[in-house]
């Protein structure tokens, strides 16, 4: 078994993930701000009752393209080392709708999208918040997505709500995605199951030969 680790630090830009906003909410990427360093993904509504429903940030690859796996690899289980999933801050909490304004969960799908399960749930926020690491756990995979070649999804939902004001506003980010899996590499344990092959063939050979009163060819 070996490990591999994606971690998305958003410096520049969106770093392959992409905002699907629901009514007027924005999902853009934001320069000025961050965990551990300036850079990371903003959501943002704005205005008098607006609540738009879920929205998420998504990222769409295989095995081989998120984690540089080699190609043959299985993996078998995803999720974070040291349970460290992403950092988040609340920025702006203006007139809130309190206990409707969330960050998460944070999930793993295949292609289809049929969620395989969740990370970590939501975080919920009822006002600004400094920068903090929310935590996880990790996921086994299913037989059928654990070639590398295999496309998967991480998706990262969340939900703003602004109340009865005309100034009303909320704005959440996160940073710092991190991953790690678990997997085979390509050709490991094949060693050990050849020579067992070849321990049983020549255990059958030695049968036979005794069995007709004969010896043992190599």
């Amino acid at each position: 078994m070996a490990e591999a680790t994606k971690t998305w630090s958003f410096l520049s830009d969106v770093d392959g993930w992409t905002g699907y906003p629901a009514g007027s909410a924005t999902l853009t990427w934001e320069g000025s701000d961050g965990s551990p360093a300036a850079g990371c993904l903003e959501s943002r509504i704005l205005g008098k009752n607006q609540n738009p429903g879920v929205m998420y940030w998504e990222i769409v690859d295989t095995w081989e393209g998120f984690f540089g796996i080699a190609s043959g690899s299985a993996v078998t289980q995803v999720g974070t080392s040291p349970l460290a999933d992403y950092n988040h801050r609340c920025a702006e909490y203006v007139y809130g709708y309190n206990g409707a304004n969330y960050l998460g969960p944070f999930e793993f799908f295949d292609n289809v999208p049929t969620l395989q399960g969740a990370f970590s749930a939501e975080e919920v926020y009822t006002g600004t918040t400094s920068w903090a690491t929310k935590e996880g756990a990790a996921l086994a995979v299913a037989s059928p997505l654990q070639p590398s070649n295999t496309t998967v999804r991480f998706r990262l939902s969340l939900k703003l709500r602004t109340g009865n004001s005309d100034t009303g506003a909320v704005r959440i980010r996160q940073d710092e995605i991190k991953l790690t899996i678990t997997y085979t590499p390509p050709g490991a344990g094949g060693d050990v199951f050849f020579e067992n092959r070849h321990a049983i063939e020549q255990g059958m050979k030695a049968a036979t030969a005794a069995g007709m009163g004969g010896v043992l060819i190599e």
